[in-house]
């Protein structure tokens, strides 16, 4: 039963780190094709731009940045729990 357990966790973990590697990189590539070519179009003031860019990548790197620390906090629980 550990066994299926430790197996069940991992694959979890294996997920979560899935899904912050895709948001991290939506992130990088929304910037680059969407935001930043609207910027050049709009006209908008530098304050404006760094304060949008500072937003997505806050707002979108959050969930992957928990997904991250539940994948590391998964692995050490699972360290523990096999050691006793």
């Amino acid at each position: 039963m550990m066994t299926a357990g430790v197996l069940i966790a991992i694959a979890a973990g294996v997920v979560f780190l899935a899904v912050a590697f895709f948001v991290w990189n939506g992130v990088f590539d929304t910037i680059a094709n969407k935001v930043l070519p609207r910027f050049t179009i709009m006209q908008d003031h530098f304050l404006t731009r760094v304060g949008t860019l500072v937003y997505i990548v806050l707002v979108a790197s959050l969930p992957a940045t928990l997904a991250m620390l539940t994948t590391l906090k998964l692995i050490a629980m699972m360290r523990s729990a096999w050691n006793f």
